[in-house]
């Protein structure tokens, strides 16, 4: 997808702007498929968590910044379904990584937002009660960028 939007503005900045226009279709194209993908795997998700009670979200092998991005996109799509009782948010392997950058951003991004969470397994997962949170008061929802890959399971 980045390459057709890159390979169009190329191709603008060159003054082809036939090959521009196509390149952006084609991405377009394919964005398009990607959020279709998207909807149907929540969907999924969503109609199989009806037996489930905890999704974790996988953030370890994620940059803090992006980390911090995906758990907004989880926090917003997951919370407030009564079917998801919690989140369990993976922040490290080690109790090494459990104290490095990426769980202190997240941790200051949930008590700037006051999302209550305990912490486990020597603080390398993050318990967070999905059914106790309402989206719609989430001051993060509505600035959500959904571009990130999704790194999610059911247990």
């Amino acid at each position: 997808m980045k390459e057709y939007y890159k390979a169009a503005s190329e191709a603008f900045f060159k003054g082809d702007h036939d090959k521009a226009h196509k390149f952006l279709k084609e991405g377009q194209f394919f964005m398009t498929k990607a959020r279709e993908t998207d909807e149907r795997s929540a969907q999924k998700l969503l109609e199989n968590s009806y037996s489930n009670e905890i999704v974790t979200v996988n953030l370890h092998d994620l940059e803090p910044k992006d980390a911090v991005r995906v758990l907004k996109l989880q926090l917003t799509s997951l919370c407030g379904f009564s079917s998801i009782q919690y989140l369990k948010i993976l922040v490290g392997i080690t109790a090494e990584e459990a104290k490095g950058p990426r769980k202190r951003l997240v941790l200051k991004f949930l008590e700037r937002d006051s999302i209550a969470w305990t912490e486990e397994e020597n603080g390398t997962v993050l318990l967070i009660r999905a059914d106790e949170i309402d989206p719609r008061k989430m001051t993060f929802a509505k600035k959500i960028n959904c571009q990130s890959p999704i790194n999610i399971s059911l247990r």
